[in-house]
């Protein structure tokens, strides 16, 4: 067996936002409906809330304000419509209000976006940040509840940061440093 990498959903071409800023390329995970999969750990322990995704989402720019970074959310692709979905879409269209916030379109491929940004983060323990490991760029998950067990081997050797003191502390030293 030959292990190759990721493999890359072809992506629109439209151009990435061009900013003096440090991008940080951001993967949000819209909360679903976990009916089909009642057994997992994420349904377990809350982490499938509508409100703890959107924690995830203001945590990040919260702590991003009045720093040299810009937050450039890359939803999901197109996900089926219901409920949870649609507050949840509802809410990150007001995020991007924000001055520090870019809301990207959902077509651009996530290995481009990744590949343009300094930083990324994502939700425990989605794809993103193993494409960005794998390209050799800075890259962590987020858990806003502090729930998701610092030992778990699902993180793939990423850095996961539990609540928002940690991520600000990280954060404030990579604003410091610029990026180190």
């Amino acid at each position: 067996i030959e292990v190759v990498g990721p493999i890359d959903f072809v992506g629109s071409n439209q151009a990435l936002p061009i900013t003096k800023k440090v991008k940080i390329a951001v993967f949000d995970t819209p909360p679903t409906n976990y009916n089909n999969f009642p057994l997992t750990a994420s349904i377990e322990i809350g982490l499938a809330e509508t409100e703890v995704h959107l924690q995830f989402l203001n945590d990040i720019i919260d702590v991003s304000k009045n720093t040299s970074f810009i937050v450039c959310i890359k939803p999901k692709r197109k996900a089926l419509s219901n409920q949870k979905i649609e507050k949840y879409s509802s809410s990150v269209s007001e995020l991007s209000k924000n001055e520090n916030v870019l809301l990207l379109n959902p077509e651009i491929s996530a290995r481009r976006l990744i590949e343009n940004s300094e930083i990324t983060i994502s939700f425990p323990f989605t794809s993103p940040s193993l494409i960005a490991n794998f390209l050799g760029k800075k890259t962590i998950y987020y858990d806003p509840t502090g729930l998701v067990s610092k030992k778990d081997k699902g993180n793939s050797n990423v850095l996961l940061l539990s609540k928002k003191i940690e991520l600000k502390k990280w954060f404030l030293k990579r604003d410091n440093h610029k990026i180190s």
